[in-house]
Formats: C-alpha cells, sequence, structure tokens
C-alpha cells in the first residue's frame, strides 16, 4: 500500500482549513474599491460591557444591498453559562430586535456540535437574518441584556452582511482591530495610578449586581495575578476593566483607576480575552517565550480534526516522524477545539469567600503567600522555584483531602454552589501557578531541571494544576447544576483542561505515574466528548499516545514501571478498542454513568478517517510500539498480577469479539485479541509477525499464529 504524501505547504493549509477570524477575507482582492476616507474603518471587538440595556452602534456603507439575507457574527461570551435567558440581542436598522440563542440563530460547524450560544466554545460564529439591509448607511445595533451573576457582557469580534450565496458585502478592508499597544492609562496622575494599585489589593468588592448588598473577602489580586499582570498580559481593555469594577460594586471613577494602574505596568499585551491561552499552533516556538501563553490565537483552532495530520506528520505517515525516542511538539500542533480562555481559569468564587478562615489559615494559603509568591519576580533559581512549587502542590493536595472540599458544606448535593466552590479552588491554583511561570519567566527554563528530556518552553514539576481544574477532579460530574452549565460542556472542560495540561507539561520525561499527566483519563475523555459532540478526534487522540509513549521512553525508569512503558496507559488495546470502552477504561465509573446516557458505540475512534489513512496512522504508531517492546529482553518485563505488570509465562490468553473484549482482561488478552483486528486493518504482516513473535516469547503456551 502507497503512503498518502502529506508533505505541503503550511502555509497554504493554514490559509485553507483554519478558522479565520476574519472569515471571508478570501472574497476580496487589494483593489476591491474600499474607500476609508468615503468609508470609514470599523475598529473590532465592539465590547458590549457593562449595565443591563447597554447598547453599541455600529454605522456600515453599503454599495449595494440587493440579495442581501443573512448577518454574519463572531461574538466573544454570546450566551449565559446556565443558559438561561438571552444576553445578547441584535437590531438591524429598523428591524425588531432579534435575541441571540440557539432557537434564533444557524450556527457554524463545528461550534453547532458544542451547544453553540452559550455552549462549551467561549467564541462562536453565526448568522440570523438580515433583510432590511439597504444601499448606504445602515445601523447595526448590539445590546446587552444583563448579567447572570458570572457576565459583564460580549464582544464582536467580527460581522458581515451575506448574500443569499453565502458571499460577504463588506471588505476586510473595513474592518481594523484595536492595538493594545497604543492603549493610554485614562489617567497619567500618578495618585490615580497610585488609587489603583491600593484599590486593586485593598478595595471591599460586592459578588455581581444580583447580589450587591454581599460583600465578598476576596480583592481583585486574590482571583487574578497578584499585580494585574494578566489583565495586561491579555490585552483587556480600558472599556472592560471599568466595566468589571463596576459589576463589584466600586464606581466608575474607581474603575478608571484601576485600569490606570493595569495599563501602566511593566510588560506587553500578548493575547487577548477572546484567544485561548496556549492555543496550539504553528510557529508558537519560534515567538518569544514570553508570548507563549498567549497562544496561536482563534484561527488556529482546526474545523476538522483530520487537518492535523500534517502537523503531526510534515513528512508524511512514516513512523520515523514519531519515533519513541523523539520529541513532537505538541505545542505546533493545532487542534480542532477552542481551549477555555482567560475569563475560565479565573476563579468563579475564591476559596476564602467559600471555606473562610478555614482556607486563610491553610497551608494551601500560607504557603503561596510565603513561597511561592516570592517566586514571582523571577529572582529565585528554577531549582528553587521547582521545590517551591512542589512543597506547594503536596500542601494543596492534602487540604483538597482533609477540609478544602465539599464535604464541609454537606456534599455537592446540598447545594448547587458547592460545585463552584470546588472548581474556584482549583482555578485559583491555575492562576496563581500561571502567574509564577509566566511573571517569573520560568517557561523556558525547563532544561534547568531536566537537561537534554526538556521542552523548549513547558512548565515544571509534577504539579496536576490545569487538568484538575476539570469538572472530573474538580467538582461533580452528573449532578445538577452543572459547574459549566451542562453535561456536554462539563464533559467538554474535563478533555480541555486535560489537553491543555499536555500541552503546558506533559512530562519532560520525568513524569510519574499520573502526574503530571494521567494518560489513561485523558484518552477517556476524549472519547466521551467525542459521542456526546458526535465529533470523533481520533488524531487528537492518537497524538497524545505517541506524545505518552514518547515520555515513557527515559532513562529513569525499565519497561513496565509506572514512568516508563506503563501498559496501563499504552496497552495495544488503545489502537483497536471500541469507543464505549475507550470512555469506559479512561474516565472510571461517573464516566461509564455518562457514557450510557450518551449512548454507547462499538465503532472504533479511528473509523471516521478513510481507511487507508486509518491503516497508516495505526500502522505507524503501532511500529513505534512494537520497536519498543523488542528493547528490552523477555526478562526485562516485570510479571504479576497488579497493573503495571504482565501475567505469566503460564497464561493462556483468549478471543474475545464485542464491546467487552478489552474490559477487566490482562494484558495478554490485550496483546492477543487486538492482533485479528490489527490484520483486518491492513497493518503490515511483517509488523504483525513482530507482535506475534514477541508474544510468543511472552506467553509461549498460546497460539500466537492462530492456527486454530
Amino acid at each position: 500500500m502507497s503512503t498518502i504524501d502529506y508533505r505541503i505547504n503550511i502555509g497554504l493549509l493554514v490559509a485553507g482549513v483554519l478558522l479565520s477570524a476574519l472569515a471571508f477575507s478570501g472574497w476580496f482582492s487589494a483593489g476591491s474599491g474600499f474607500d476609508p476616507v468615503d468609508k470609514p474603518q470599523i475598529i473590532l471587538p465592539v465590547e458590549v460591557l457593562g449595565s443591563t440595556g447597554l447598547t453599541r452602534v455600529v454605522e456600515v456603507v453599503v454599495d449595494e444591498a440587493a440579495d442581501i439575507d443573512r448577518l454574519y457574527l463572531q461574538v466573544h461570551s454570546p450566551g449565559y453559562k446556565y443558559g438561561a435567558g438571552d444576553k445578547v440581542s441584535v437590531q438591524v436598522n429598523s428591524s425588531p430586535w432579534i435575541d441571540i440563542s440557539n432557537k434564533t440563530v444557524t450556527c457554524y460547524y463545528p461550534e453547532s456540535h458544542y451547544e453553540c450560544v452559550g455552549g462549551a466554545f467561549a467564541t462562536v460564529r453565526f448568522t440570523i437574518p438580515a433583510k432590511d439591509v439597504s444601499r448606504g448607511l445602515n445601523t447595526v445595533r448590539f445590546r446587552f441584556n444583563g448579567t447572570d451573576g458570572i457576565t459583564s457582557g460580549f464582544r464582536v469580534l467580527d460581522f458581515n452582511f451575506l448574500r443569499s450565496d453565502g458571499s460577504p458585502v463588506l471588505p476586510p478592508e473595513m474592518f481594523a482591530y484595536e492595538d493594545p499597544a497604543g492603549w493610554q492609562p485614562p489617567s497619567n496622575r500618578e495618585e490615580d495610578i497610585a488609587a489603583g494599585r491600593r484599590l486593586w489589593h485593598e478595595a471591599v468588592l460586592a459578588d455581581n449586581p444580583l447580589n450587591e448588598n454581599h460583600t465578598i473577602r476576596a480583592a481583585c489580586s486574590d482571583c487574578h495575578a497578584t499585580s494585574g499582570m494578566d489583565l495586561k498580559y491579555f490585552g483587556y481593555s480600558n472599556e472592560s476593566i471599568i466595566a468589571r469594577s463596576v459589576f463589584h460594586a466600586l464606581s466608575e471613577e474607581e474603575g478608571e483607576q484601576i485600569a490606570s494602574y493595569i495599563r501602566t505596568l511593566p510588560g506587553k499585551s500578548y493575547g487577548t480575552p477572546w484567544d485561548p491561552p496556549y492555543q496550539p499552533g504553528p510557529g508558537i516556538d519560534s515567538r518569544p517565550a514570553s508570548a507563549w501563553a498567549a497562544g496561536a490565537g482563534l484561527e488556529a483552532v482546526l474545523e476538522h480534526d483530520s487537518d492535523a495530520i500534517p502537523y503531526m506528520f510534515p513528512n508524511g505517515i512514516r513512523w520515523q516522524e514519531i519515533a519513541a525516542d523523539s520529541t513532537i511538539n505538541i505545542r505546533e500542533i493545532p487542534i480542532a477545539i477552542q481551549l477555555p480562555d482567560w475569563n475560565e481559569w479565573l476563579p468563579r468564587v475564591h476559596p476564602v469567600d467559600a471555606w473562610g478562615d478555614a482556607f486563610a489559615r491553610s497551608a494551601t494559603a500560607t504557603g503561596y503567600e510565603q513561597t511561592v509568591q516570592p517566586l514571582i519576580d523571577g529572582n529565585a533559581s528554577t531549582q528553587q522555584a521547582l521545590r517551591s512549587l512542589e512543597r506547594w502542590n503536596r500542601s494543596f493536595r492534602r487540604d483538597r483531602s482533609d477540609g478544602l472540599n465539599e464535604d464541609a458544606f454537606g456534599g455537592y448535593d446540598s447545594d448547587g454552589v458547592v460545585a463552584d466552590y470546588t472548581l474556584g479552588l482549583h482555578q485559583w491554583q491555575a492562576v496563581k501557578t500561571f502567574e509564577v511561570m509566566v511573571g517569573g519567566s520560568y517557561q523556558d527554563k525547563a532544561y534547568e531541571v531536566y537537561g537534554d528530556d526538556a521542552e523548549p518552553l513547558s512548565w515544571f514539576g509534577n504539579s496536576r494544576s490545569l487538568f484538575d481544574v476539570g469538572p472530573h477532579i474538580s467538582g461533580p460530574v452528573q449532578v445538577s447544576p452543572y459547574p459549566h452549565g451542562s453535561p456536554l460542556q462539563n464533559i467538554f472542560m474535563t478533555t480541555a483542561w486535560y489537553e491543555l495540561q499536555l500541552i503546558v507539561n506533559s512530562g519532560n520525561r520525568h513524569g510519574l505515574s499520573i502526574r503530571p499527566m494521567d494518560w489513561k483519563y485523558h484518552y477517556g475523555h476524549i472519547a466521551d466528548i467525542s459521542k456526546w459532540s458526535g465529533i470523533d478526534e481520533p488524531v487528537r487522540y492518537l497524538k497524545s499516545y505517541v506524545k505518552n509513549m514518547q515520555e515513557a521512553t527515559n532513562s529513569r525508569c525499565g519497561p513496565g514501571s509506572d514512568c516508563g512503558f506503563y501498559f496501563r496507559h499504552l496497552t495495544p488495546a488503545r489502537l483497536v478498542v471500541s469507543q464505549s470502552e475507550v470512555a469506559q477504561k479512561g474516565a472510571g465509573r461517573s464516566a461509564r454513568g455518562r457514557q450510557r446516557d450518551a449512548g454507547g458505540s462499538d465503532k472504533n475512534l479511528f473509523d471516521t478517517l478513510p481507511v487507508d489513512v486509518k491503516t497508516q496512522l495505526i500502522e505507524a504508531v503501532l511500529r513505534v510500539h512494537v520497536k519498543e517492546l523488542l528493547r528490552y529482553p523477555t526478562s526485562a518485563w516485570p510479571r504479576g498480577d497488579d497493573r503495571q505488570a504482565l501475567p505469566g509465562q503460564e497464561t493462556i490468553p483468549t478471543l474475545q469479539s464485542g464491546r467487552k473484549q478489552f474490559d477487566m482482561t490482562s494484558y495478554a488478552d490485550h496483546y492477543y485479541r487486538s492482533i485479528p483486528i490489527f490484520k483486518n486493518i491492513g497493518v503490515s504482516p511483517t509488523l504483525i509477525d513482530s507482535l506475534s513473535g514477541w508474544g510468543q516469547t511472552m506467553w509461549p503456551e498460546a497460539d500466537w499464529q492462530f492456527k486454530n
């Protein structure tokens, strides 16, 4: 079978398959006739942030209105997290207002599979009817219909009128994105900047406009980076900072003072509030290390999971591209999901407002103040930073187990907000770790800890501070109200935070069994969201398996150990198992309940790929797997009954078909039952012979040639 040639121009691929913030630029040429004198540019984003009823008006000049029937919109945070009510309304000229909901919009793929408005993706694209557009001046109004106690508004990142054939009317030259480098403080007076700094650290805040008589103990600096550098880094505008200050019952003047303080902080604005932190994509490593956290932008989100193949295999699907002793660059392989935006990192409820003095006196809180916060200035050595973070993370795990948990409130069933408490605790840890790694300039220092094993850009240590934010760890997965709005969104956030952990710190070949990645659960969560969304992600799954094999190939750990070639994670069954079994074996009892609700599937995760591509991908990965098996003598593999070991030589594996063939069986059965499936997929006979030969040496009593 010939190998499909995926050697293509990556620049052309980006233009062809990635989601663009200005989705229609390809329809226009440089000579489109746009005259900036006659038609002033529209500055994006249109921020509609503030009080109930706030309306922004945009005037648009249209040369030719014939056949216009829809308005295209790309909006950041267009819905409420819990889905009740319509957050956004839009009006074109004198037409009736349209309340934006999944009942009134036509949503784009893939957002349509993730509950679109108010769904799992923070930014979504959709169209609404627009029949009342005329030649000449037109007015588009965007209205914020009020807070749900969480949100302060929304941002329109892009819009355009569409003709009936889908072609856009307004040329891209009509739009320009605001440049944060040009932003100035609302006030340059030193006393206002000092007042803003004081308010940032000390102001007494109300919970939200729906609960403004309830003050909270946390200050701005408690939920955000202590200095506020996150707002500067992710390009939050003065308007957004002022609006959020008023949200927490400060005055507009106080909001301006805080914005003035933030604007005068050192450093650049690398990201935006809507571009997901650490979103992977081409070119990440060629940027300054300080820019990594900003991610590759929404334009790097793939439309289809299979579009990632040329990035993973730039020279064609060959096993040499993913060899176990090489290192695939997870940071530059784009994915087909949006990672959480920065708002999703910020604690919904600060732990001091959940557990009160129990948190304030905890080793987690005091350890942060005494040993972690001093790291932010970057003066500590990398080794010292590692030791301090690891001590703090151990304290966090102990406190989470001993008191800072849902049991302090009678469990999740006692009150719907308890899930927000435990979520907020893990969000707080993630934000404060981010502040150290980014603010202290440690993200390109992993080599000082791990030497040649280190990734060029990585967090260090074995903390699970990112994937623990997912509700699989941080909160209930089946108790309503869900901390992320719905079962699908809970499952999505779990797989998204696991993916973030993979990107930011997959172990630097120094990981432990389930730290900093728990690979088995990562596989299960990918399969889980595939069932709920209806979109399979075989390449994201396969990429993770390859990275797992590479992390397991290290000089520290022997075969079969939980920090080496660990069968719990790397069983070959993961390449052939049904979608249902991956979810069950990866995500635990609670996920099994979800899986039944979603309806299981007996199909293989790779069945949505073209047959020849599926064969090539699985064969490439299996060849790397077999090479690792053959690298060690038979005697090197541990034997026993636990999940780290292989069963004894006297074991006779058996064949079984159906959904349960890999459930609760020995690894000898996994290998034995996988071989006929690999044959049916079309894997090379010589590779099958190598795998069968290894099996014969490990369990010689079985018929590995399947003659009977």
